[in-house]
């Protein structure tokens, strides 16, 4: 769905692979999945970008074949119409090798598929397994009326005909940010930033790869430069001097 705010982050984010591989869990009516796919047939020659939802409208296909048919050879497009509890497993699967390395399967992953505790848990456990060590996952609706409450897609009267394949899982803990925080209690070795607070979406990664705190003074020197040049420090700019700087101290 829309990540407001995010975009120029998410771009920044992917520029640390030479071969970018994203997914997108909750694609609706495309309004990321279509930029998304836009910029990275731009910029990069090799790259592999996936969109998962329990339904791919039709003037939405329409589009996505449209710009399919003027990739090159090694950018792919992939969708999967189908519940993402039901993808990730088999995802996760065909690509055992990869869990654990260091460009992982995935670069980035954006989860906003169905608001609901038991979903968006489960789909932090299968994706962190699946993220390159570098890698960020944008989830959103950590703020805003599913932070607390339950939604089921499934339920939705568009969605009603709509076969998910793994029934719908109530329980008493609810909520989006339930689930956030829950994951992150679990490993203490990821780590969470609102990076814009007036938006709904949050970041989730590993903090030995991107522990901010540790590089307030970088920070600090990054803001003061660019600032004296007239212009304000985008926080994916601040990601990627930080990111270097862990490249370097690592050599």
């Amino acid at each position: 769905m829309a990540y407001w705010g995010y975009f120029a982050v998410m771009k920044n984010i992917v520029s640390y692979s030479k071969q970018p591989r994203v997914l997108e869990i909750g694609v609706d009516k495309g309004q990321t999945l279509i930029p998304m796919l836009h910029y990275l047939s731009l910029n990069y020659n090799k790259f592999t970008l996936i969109g998962c939802d329990i339904l791919f409208r039709e003037e939405l296909n329409v589009k996505l074949n449209h710009m399919r048919g003027n990739l090159k050879e090694g950018q792919l497009l992939g969708t999967a119409e189908e519940s993402s509890l039901e993808f990730l497993p088999r995802l996760i699967d065909a690509n055992l090798d990869v869990i654990g390395s260091t460009d992982g399967l995935l670069s980035l992953a954006l989860i906003d598929g169905d608001h609901n505790y038991y979903t968006v848990k489960r789909e932090l456990e299968y994706v962190s397994k699946v993220l390159a060590l570098y890698g960020i996952m944008v989830i959103d609706d950590y703020d805003g009326r599913w932070s607390e409450q339950d939604e089921y897609f499934s339920e939705l009267e568009e969605y009603k005909e709509r076969s998910l394949g793994i029934p719908n899982q109530h329980t008493e803990k609810k909520g989006v940010k339930t689930a956030v925080d829950e994951f992150l209690k679990e490993n203490p070795d990821w780590t969470i930033n609102h990076l814009f607070p007036q938006y709904e979406p949050v970041l989730v990664y590993r903090k030995d790869m991107w522990d901010i705190t540790r590089y307030k003074e970088i920070d600090k020197q990054l803001e003061s430069g660019i600032e004296q040049m007239g212009f304000t420090v985008s926080p994916g700019a601040r990601f990627k001097a930080l990111y270097y700087k862990e490249q370097e101290e690592n050599k």
